[in-house]
């Protein structure tokens, strides 16, 4: 038996392929002593196996809980394991090896039993507390520094979790705990997963934005990665609700948190924008009659529009001219110098749209230039970038009617086009019913606003259908049909009066509940009587008139005499209260309610304090100086009591101090001249400027005067800038002067880099000097050959721009300044293919357009049976686009019919013209009027 133990021991069969055999071998001792040791060894060994085999059905369990049987059982395998340890530690037989086996087996039990125990612990513990966290500021819509915490904290724990299920044994138990605890935390971190993302990336951006020198093409690549995310957001939320559809916790909608970062976006993208450059972003064609120029940053309204209510444009400041000469004479639209344009700014004064007169006939088709100069400049004060560009449209849109309504304060329907249309609509029905009264165009909207009387047979508080056509736009598209509705809108209760309110010292406020008649100030003031004391104040010591700047015809200003300001009726009192009322059925609203009698109280308080100084500015003609108070002021200030001091000294009386206008703010601005000789060159020269106000210098509307304050403002000074301007030389396109107004350095004024056309930087190869006899004062600019490829040979806009130049002293850097200057065609058409497309036709293609311009001459004609000899042979030539067609009538004595039926037949262009180095043919053109390249051959195809 003994030989038998050590035989087996030396085969060294592996560990746990003996466990059977070993749990189940009896062993034998050398002696009684030895005989205990084994017997305690293996028993201890045996009772642990046997307990932790009791484990499996604990961590085999898929309800993935910790019963106080399960940890029973596994604090008690822990402690036989501790035990058979200690008794296998001092053991010296040479079964030890087997037993161990037989021990880690068990310990393998132990340790599936302990990942079960701690996966249960975790998931039940930080992740749930962690995955609560989140859920609540979900739930209370917050997005901040706390919630970005809480969401990191339950990432890790996620991520520890997904660590420790990794570890649990059994592929089916492991699903069980990502199913039951991991799916719903990880939901919950996917619901704020895009939002924490684009917070965080919002602060990083808003850092960037905040620091001194700002890395811009970095910052826009982080709003285009906000963009992603934002667009990834869509797609991955579709899916998942897609994959949850009865889990109504899958990406929810966060609104709240939603309209937070969008406003912290708006907020970041102000100030981006607010570190650029103004630029025109784009040009583009929306009709046949209008253009827009869009710009990355709000413009000042005056530096582009001269006049609010016609439109008119600022002189200088924009061009559009068509790039070729049409035959058609409507299309040559040509701004300013023989066409009108006008303007409107959008809103957020981002949009210029440009219209084309609509009374004219003047339309856009093709391709036109457009120049905005940089005396256009946004709401900071900074100047627009300098622009020329090219816009092409063919307008194939219909016109169609985007809105019909009825104006209760005018009793007239107001249909409204999506574009300028050449005449009012020929078809205009309501109820089934030609309309018999006018339809007319609404003035300075562009012919896209007509209007019309209310029918007499319509009741008021119908609806009545409307039908609409016959019109068309500036290039014949017919205004689709228009069917519809209008209510003629009727009220049935009586007017309100809603409020009375204080303007002034001596003007009061009323808000209507209706609107009230146009036209109807006479009425309204008969109707309201004002009870001072107990007692009517005298009837032309109050005037009643609708308020001009409500269109909404509801508020009506009482203006209040009584006596002299600033006592006007409170005479010694610091405030009255006054009580109006209102004759009943006097006042009738625009639906013919009236209104029935009523009184109102106001408490008025006299206005004793005088107008306070808000602001000094330059004003946009850089000679007068504005300023600004918070209320309104007499229409004339007193120079003599009124101080101009430059750079500490002082100036001579100002010539003139007048009121700006009387509404829309200008009642609140003072403006001041200063004396001609203060001025250089008719503007304020560069410093700093006080503007000394002494006591009555000026008195608000009610006489009360200024207190004495001191302002400042600074001032850039035209005088002191080194200025441009363009022309080109002698009138030649490609060919430009820049004069300046004093002398310039030659390295900056001749360094091209300086100089920009239509934006880029000039061609390569352009030549740049000082004109002669004119140095550092006048450079002239010429461009190279094969350089401009647009505009017929008498010229197109473009615009030539300067910046960076600096005066011969030093001291001056040029302002940037752009104008506009023609360009022309210089790249000669090359061909590219011939064919013979007939015995006597030959077909060439160029690489652009061609004119049918033509001459034998500028061909040579060769093949293998000799060169064609142009004899008594003619020929005409026809072109359709890249391509002419030229059709040869053969003499009777030359070689054509020859030359043209041997093999390898060529064409060549030739330099015919007057310059026969100049590398051009003489009468071949392309469609800009430019000379075809010569010595060009190309093989003829048959």
């Amino acid at each position: 038996m003994r030989g038998e133990h050590i035989h087996m021991s030396k085969k060294k069969v592996a560990k746990l392929g003996l466990t059977a055999a070993v749990a189940a071998t009896t062993f034998v001792a050398a002696n009684p002593a030895d005989a205990a040791s084994v017997s305690q060894a293996e028993q201890a060994v045996k009772k642990a196996e046997q307990n932790a085999k009791g484990l499996v059905k604990f961590y085999s369990s898929e309800d993935l809980k910790v019963s106080a049987e399960f940890t029973a059982s596994y604090n008690n395998v822990r402690k036989l394991i501790s035990d058979a340890k200690a008794q296998l530690a001092n053991y010296k037989g040479k079964d030890k090896s087997q037993l161990e086996a037989i021990l880690a087996s068990a310990e393998n039990h132990q340790a599936a039993a302990a990942r079960y125990i701690d996966a249960v612990g975790i998931l039940n513990g930080k992740l749930v507390e962690s995955t609560k966290a989140v859920s609540a500021y979900i739930k209370s819509q917050e997005l901040n520094a706390d919630t970005v915490a809480a969401y990191d904290t339950l990432s890790a724990e996620i991520k520890k979790a997904e660590a420790v299920i990794g570890k649990v044994r059994g592929a089916q138990i492991r699903k069980a705990f990502k199913d039951s605890f991991l799916l719903d935390a990880k939901l919950t971190r996917e619901a704020l997963i895009y939002e924490v993302s684009q917070y965080q990336l919002l602060n990083q951006i808003n850092e960037k934005l905040k620091a001194e020198k700002v890395d811009l093409k970095e910052v826009q690549a982080d709003f285009a990665k906000l963009d992603r995310l934002k667009e990834r957001a869509v797609d991955i939320k579709k899916a998942g609700k897609e994959l949850y559809p009865d889990r109504d916790d899958v990406y929810p909608t966060h609104t709240a948190i939603e309209q937070q970062l969008r406003k912290s976006e708006a907020d970041a993208k102000e100030a981006y924008v607010g570190k650029l450059d103004p630029v025109v972003e784009s040009v583009s064609a929306v009709n046949a009659k209008q253009i827009v120029v869009t710009f990355n940053k709000s413009i000042k309204k005056s530096t582009v529009i001269s006049n609010d209510t016609t439109g008119a444009l600022v002189a200088n400041t924009i061009s559009v001219k068509r790039t070729v000469t049409d035959s058609v004479a409507n299309k040559n639209v040509d701004y300013p110098t023989t066409d009108t344009v006008t303007g409107s700014l959008s809103e957020d004064g981002k949009s210029l749209t440009l219209t084309v007169d609509a009374s004219t006939a003047k339309y856009l088709d093709g391709s036109y230039s457009v120049t905005v100069a940089n005396s256009v400049k946004a709401t900071d004060g900074t100047a627009v970038k300098a622009f020329a560009g090219t816009v092409s449209t063919k307008d194939e849109t219909k016109p169609e009617v985007t809105g019909v309504t009825y104006d209760t304060i005018t009793g007239q329907v107001e249909v409204t086009v999506s574009e300028p249309i050449t005449a009012v609509p020929e078809v205009v029905r309501v109820d089934g019913q030609p309309v018999t009264t006018p339809v007319t165009f609404v003035a300075n909207k562009n012919q896209t606003k007509v209007v019309f009387a209310k029918p007499t047979s319509v009741d008021s508080g119908t609806t009545k259908s409307v039908e609409i056509s016959g019109a068309v736009d500036a290039a014949g598209n017919i205004l689709t049909r228009y069917t519809g509705n209008v209510t003629f809108t009727a009220d049935a209760a009586a007017p309100q009066v809603e409020s009375i309110t204080q303007l002034s010292s001596n003007k009061a406020k009323i808000v209507f509940s209706k609107a009230l008649p146009t036209g109807s100030d006479a009425t309204i003031d008969g109707a309201i009587n004002v009870i001072l004391d107990g007692t009517p104040m005298v009837a032309g010591d109050v005037t009643a008139a609708l308020d001009a700047d409500d269109k909404s015809n509801r508020t009506v200003v009482v203006t209040l005499a009584g006596g002299a300001a600033p006592n006007y009726f409170y005479g010694n009192a610091s405030s009255k209260t006054l009580t109006f009322a209102f004759a009943n059925e006097v006042i009738t609203d625009v639906f013919g309610k009236k209104l029935e009698s009523v009184t109102k109280n106001v408490t008025m308080t006299k206005d004793v304090t005088g107008p306070k100084v808000v602001s000094v500015a330059l004003a946009d003609n850089k000679t007068d100086l504005e300023v600004t108070f918070d209320e309104e002021v007499a229409a004339a200030g007193t120079v003599a009591n009124i101080v101009l001091r430059k750079d500490g000294v002082a100036l001579t009386t100002p010539a003139t101090a007048t009121r700006k206008g009387a509404t829309k703010g200008e009642e609140k601005v003072l403006v001041i001249t200063p004396a001609a000789g203060d001025l250089v060159n008719g503007k304020l020269p560069k410093g700093e400027y006080s503007v000394r106000l002494e006591t009555g210098a000026i008195t608000d509307a009610h006489t009360n005067k200024n207190s004495a304050s001191t302002n400042t403002v600074s001032v850039d000074g035209d005088a002191a800038k080194l200025t441009a301007s363009f022309a080109n030389a002698g009138g030649t396109p490609n060919e430009f002067e820049v004069t300046y107004s004093e002398d310039v350095a030659t390295t900056s004024a001749l360094n091209l880099a300086n100089y920009t056309l239509d934006g880029s930087a000039l061609p390569a190869g352009t030549d740049i000097y000082f004109k002669a006899g004119q140095a550092n004062r006048v450079v002239v600019i010429k461009l190279p050959k094969e350089s401009i490829n647009i505009g017929a040979q008498a010229g197109t806009n473009a615009r030539l721009g300067v910046n960076g130049v600096q005066s011969k002293s030093g001291d001056k850097t040029v302002e940037a300044k752009s104008a506009t200057v023609l360009v022309a065609d210089n790249t000669a058409a090359t061909v590219q293919t011939a064919q013979l497309v007939g015995s006597n036709v030959l077909k060439l293609t160029f690489n652009e357009n061609i004119d049918n311009a033509f001459a034998i001459a500028d061909l040579e004609i060769k093949s293998d049976a000799g060169t064609f000899a142009v004899s008594d042979t003619t020929a005409t030539a026809t072109k359709s686009g890249k391509d002419l067609v030229i059709t040869f009538a053969p003499g009777t004595v030359d070689n054509y019919a020859t030359v043209v039926a041997g093999a390898n037949l060529k064409v060549k262009t030739l330099d015919t013209g007057a310059d026969t180095t100049d590398g051009l043919t003489g009468t071949l053109v392309d469609a800009n009027g430019y000379a075809v390249k010569a010595g060009v051959q190309v093989n003829v195809s048959k």
